[in-house]
């Protein structure tokens, strides 16, 4: 995995919740950084997301802090750091690969992960009809589980899953709204994006 270029997939997380962020001014955001392996590995990376963080006004120690947790390789310990960061009460954790981001989910239902993995690739929107947006995170959620399980590469996955959603949108209430494969197929067969 190219590490130097993983990392900065985490810089979206801190774009799309400024306006959340704004609403408790004062409030310390705790964000928990659970790596596998060991922190010399990722120096140059960290201080890109601490200098894009502090371009978004949240400083170190002023408005965020950063725990940082490092599994030195050891699977056991991985999860172990991960059960610590919940405990610690994060207000999000920030993890890379498989194993970290396995260990976070076993650890968390309630504390949003992310995960950072390899190259950054848009996915955007799709532009629909909306009539009601209740089922789409739902449709979403379950589109992207369904890709992933029968082995559609990430990214794949979540354009899978991005037309599902949109496709939730066009219809009133959540299950009816819930899109059929073949109908997620069809609307990709005619957009090609």
């Amino acid at each position: 995995m190219n590490r130097r270029n993983t990392l900065f997939v985490l810089l979206a997380l801190f774009t799309a919740p400024r306006a959340p962020f704004a609403q408790q001014g004062g409030k310390v955001w705790r964000i928990g950084f659970l790596g596998v392996t060991n922190a010399s590995g990722y120096v140059s990376e960290l201080e890109a997301i601490r200098q894009r963080l502090r371009e978004l006004g949240y400083t170190e120690g002023r408005n965020i802090v950063i725990e940082y947790r490092w599994g030195e390789g050891n699977p056991e310990r991985v999860t172990k750091l991960a059960a610590e960061l919940v405990a610690f009460k994060v207000d999000v954790m920030i993890t890379h690969s498989i194993p970290g981001t396995r260990a976070a989910a076993r650890a968390t239902k309630t504390i949003p992960i992310v995960m950072a993995d390899g190259a950054v690739e848009r996915v955007p929107g799709q532009k629909v009809n909306v009539v009601d947006t209740t089922g789409a995170g739902d449709a979403f959620t379950c589109a992207l589980g369904v890709a992933l399980a029968e082995g559609q590469p990430l990214v794949d996955a979540v354009r899978f899953a991005t037309y599902a959603g949109a496709l939730a949108c066009t219809k009133l209430s959540v299950i009816p709204a819930l899109p059929f494969r073949e109908e997620v197929e069809a609307m990709m067969g005619k957009r090609k994006t």
